[in-house]
């Protein structure tokens, strides 16, 4: 009996059979379709011994499917040459496909690691184009930030300032975990820290100058090779890693900038933009402190060391308005060293110099913080008392008066002239609303104090001579 024959007693068993060989076949059918496509589609057609191997295993398949399809055939009509010569036909093309494949093994694997070499070559020069974007994003930055910072430093006003933009722009420019601005003042062996970003511990606060590679160098630290296998005695963490920047101005070390816990310094490019910030930075800061000293010897006595007389008259116009502003009182106490012209006369010019230089330091040491102390000319001084009234004023003027009593002065073995003075007192808006009435009017309380028998303090009042 033919072999479907068997199956027409079951007829369930029967249609289980023709429907999966039905789908196994159009499975098989629709392989190679795929395959088609997919050789079209892609850069395989320039490999013609890959291209020969996938369409004779494309046509294995199909050969695969036309078995099934016969398969189903012969269940009602038993075509079993036809069926015979299809394998025979599935085997040779079987065969044929397994041995072109084993020939083209190696050539084929020559041909995938070609591609994934042009491959990663490929994700190799995205990676460095990649970089260079970033690298060419942060030096516009860079620039940018440079150039702001020039401006910066140019309208800085004092060391304070100077330090925050500095110590802002070197955060911006590299990947440092913290960083320290030191500032060297008068030649001094120790560097103090002005400015700093992220985790900095107590010992950094003073830096050791005789103990730093870059201060004893006059380069950046370190900057070669071997120097970075150097232990730096003022590296507070060990084990972390450092530079040091030193900033020069005038041939002279300003100031160390230093950077720690370096991971990155984004390369060369960081590092030149570091070098260009301390360059700048060192030249602004002489010429800040430049300007400071010559600030300095406009408004204070040489002498002394207390401000001049333009400095107060200036100062007292900005508390004039200030005090229109808030309705609030101020003070002016003139003071003259009583006999000061005997004193001269009979030890010397130089006593009389110790004299104004103890005289003025007793005056600073008594008043306040907010008040000002001037070196009015010759023997003649003036404190400006900012908020305060006539009984303060007074309190002020009378301990100033009774510290100056005990001026130590060593004129010779067998004796010391004794310091003394007389205080006159005017204040805002009592005894005046301009600056001028306000000296003159202290100044007639100081004659007064002057002519009533000196060492006392006089307050103005109106009609006094």
């Amino acid at each position: 009996m033919p072999h479907g024959h068997c199956f027409y007693w079951l007829p369930t068993l029967l249609w289980m059979f023709v429907l999966s060989d039905a789908g196994i076949a159009l499975a098989y059918f629709s392989i190679p379709i795929g395959i088609y496509k997919v050789i079209k589609l892609s850069n395989l057609k320039s490999n013609k011994q890959v291209v020969r191997v996938f369409y004779l295993f494309a046509a294995f398949i199909f050969a695969c499917g036309t078995t099934h399809l016969i398969k189903i055939i012969t269940l009602w009509h038993p075509i079993y040459w036809i069926s015979a010569y299809v394998n025979i036909l599935t085997a040779i093309v079987s065969l044929t496909a397994a041995f072109l494949l084993f020939r083209t093994m190696h050539e084929t694997s020559q041909y995938i690691r070609s591609k994934h070499e042009a491959e990663n070559e490929l994700e190799t020069i995205n990676a460095n184009l990649q970089s260079a974007r970033e690298l060419f994003a942060y030096q516009n930055m860079a620039i940018e930030f440079l150039n702001e910072t020039n401006d910066l430093l140019d309208t800085c006003t004092n060391e304070k300032e100077f330090s925050e933009v500095v110590i802002t722009v070197a955060q911006k420019l590299t990947s440092a975990e913290s960083g320290i601005l030191y500032l060297i003042h008068n030649d001094s062996s120790y560097a103090g820290l002005a400015a700093s970003w992220g985790e900095i511990d107590s010992e950094s606060v003073i830096l050791d100058l005789d103990k730093c590679w870059a201060y004893r160098q006059h380069d950046i630290f370190p900057s070669s090779y071997i120097e970075s296998f150097l232990t730096c005695d003022v590296a507070p963490l060990k084990n972390t890693e450092h530079t040091c920047f030193p900033m020069v101005g005038g041939g002279k070390i300003l100031g160390l900038l230093q950077l720690r816990g370096i991971k990155k310094l984004k390369g060369n490019a960081a590092l030149a933009n570091l070098e260009t910030l301390v360059k700048r930075a060192g030249l602004e800061l002489m010429n800040l402190r430049l300007k400071e000293n010559l600030t300095t010897l406009s408004i204070k006595d040489p002498l002394t060391g207390l401000y001049n007389r333009r400095y107060l008259e200036d100062v007292a116009e900005k508390e004039l308005k200030r005090s229109e502003r808030t309705k609030n009182y101020f003070s002016l106490i003139m003071l003259d060293i009583d006999n000061f012209k005997d004193v001269n006369d009979k030890y010397g010019h130089g006593i009389g110099d110790e004299v104004l230089v103890k005289t003025s330091d007793i005056i600073s040491n008594t008043i306040r913080s907010q008040d000002a102390a001037c070196r009015y000319g010759g023997e003649e001084f003036a404190v400006l008392l900012p908020e305060t009234g006539e009984k303060g004023a007074l309190l002020c003027a009378e301990k100033i008066r009774e510290n100056i009593q005990r001026i130590d002065i060593n004129a010779n073995a067998n004796e010391k002239p004794g310091i003394r003075i007389s205080c006159g007192i005017s204040t805002y808006p009592v005894d005046g609303v301009k600056i001028a009435d306000i000296i003159k009017n202290a100044d007639t309380a100081l004659y007064a104090a002057k002519k009533s028998g000196k060492n006392k303090t006089v307050v103005y009042q109106s009609g006094l001579i």
